[in-house]
């Protein structure tokens, strides 16, 4: 992990190095106020776009009503 001292000096190696992977703590006098770290792909949902597509697909689906109604039917008959 690497320490910042200049923030303003630094920003565009700090970045590069970022983005390659490396993290950086902010401190102010001797403190620790912040992490710059990089962002990890997984917590882009936006890129899961097949998945996003499965998804409404099989909400749409003929399959997911009939569960529905079976199961609202169960529910009203006591069933479950």
């Amino acid at each position: 992990m690497n320490k910042v001292g200049d923030l303003r000096r630094n920003s565009a190696e700090m970045i590069d190095d970022v983005e390659a992977g490396d993290e950086y703590v902010l401190a102010r006098n001797g403190r620790e106020v912040a992490r710059v770290v990089p962002v990890a792909e997984e917590t882009r949902w936006t890129h899961n776009g097949e998945g996003i597509l499965e998804v409404l697909k099989w909400m749409s689906s003929p399959d997911l009503a009939d569960l529905v109604d079976e199961a609202r039917l169960a529910e009203q008959s006591g069933d479950l």
